[in-house]
């Protein structure tokens, strides 16, 4: 009796069936076209819960300059850049395998060694009985901000950041050393007779010079809490924390002697055969005293004149009268 259906049923019942293949059809088309937007837009990899790269968009591989088969298979160590440090990664770290989503901007590196900026939003992937099986990522190209940015901070020239920088974060790095009750070391530095370089080698010779020093100090000041400044011209300043009053003495006199020891040839100097530079140093401990940026600046500078003055090539720290 149930399957004696009337001719208007069978109808109705072949037109449903239609209508639901033909909805099918239309949402796995919808579905590919998604998937092909994914593929070709949207920067995506996945890994399993150790790192390794199980799947990639072409989008990513586009992006990265790898393809596939170069990724799969391996970490994304390969395009990691050596200025992130491990600290970075392992917080990172901490907070996927504890089953949160990570978001945050990644420094990587393209197959042919150029910068790549990243925002990435990591999260995990588990499977139907909740066991943790991966991390899944989805990334946005931000290259271009942040090349404005560092622009926005950093001296064309020498690649030091710039006295707007230097403004911008003096007085929380004071404040963060007061917090931490840790000694503030700042220091003024000025190239000997840099005029007469200029005026005897020419401006390119300058420039060149101007460069070869700032690659010392970014070596010599590489931790994390040290920064160094181009204030202008042949203006430099720098600072630390966590040094006691001699081992900053020292440690800005050695750079004294090495920015000597770049035997960058000056036949107008009169201290020596090569390119040297004056320091005028102050240094506050924090828990006996709290100098201000207008303080430490005006202080360091006068130290540095007192520098000049005693015959240049030296460090001359303030002392407090």
């Amino acid at each position: 009796m149930g399957d004696n259906l009337s001719l208007h049923d069978k109808s109705v019942q072949l037109k449903t069936l239609e209508e639901f293949n033909q909805t099918i059809k239309t949402n796995n088309k919808d579905i590919m076209e998604y998937i092909h937007i994914m593929e070709e837009h949207v920067f995506t990899t996945k890994t399993d819960k150790t790192g390794i790269i199980i799947d990639v968009t072409n989008s990513f591989c586009e992006l990265t300059g790898f393809n596939k088969d170069e990724l799969i298979g391996k970490t994304h160590t390969i395009i990691k850049h050596p200025d992130t440090k491990e600290i970075f990664f392992k917080k990172m770290w901490k907070t996927i395998l504890n089953g949160d989503i990570w978001e945050n901007d990644i420094k990587n590196l393209k197959k042919d060694g150029s910068t790549l900026w990243l925002h990435v939003v990591i999260f995990p992937r588990y499977a139907k009985n909740r066991r943790l099986i991966g991390f899944s990522s989805i990334r946005h190209n931000i290259t271009t901000t942040k090349k404005l940015e560092q622009e926005a901070i950093h001296d064309v020239l020498t690649g030091l950041f710039n006295r707007r920088h230097y403004n911008k974060i003096i007085t929380k790095e004071l404040q963060r050393a007061k917090r931490g009750q840790a000694s503030f070391t700042f220091v003024m530095m000025d190239i000997d007779y840099f005029k007469q370089y200029n005026d005897t080698y020419g401006h390119h010779k300058g420039d060149e010079a101007l460069k070869t020093i700032a690659h010392l100090l970014t070596k010599k000041l590489s931790r994390g809490s040290d920064y160094c400044f181009r204030l202008g011209g042949e203006e430099f300043a720098f600072f630390f924390t966590g040094l006691t009053a001699e081992e900053s003495i020292d440690y800005t006199k050695n750079i004294c002697l090495e920015v000597e020891k770049l035997h960058i040839n000056h036949i107008k100097n009169k201290v020596s055969k090569y390119l040297t530079a004056s320091f005028g140093i102050v240094i506050s401990d924090m828990q006996t005293s709290s100098y201000s940026e207008e303080f430490i600046y005006a202080a360091s500078d006068k130290a540095l004149y007192k520098a000049k003055k005693a015959g240049r090539n030296q460090v001359v720290m303030h002392i407090e009268k």
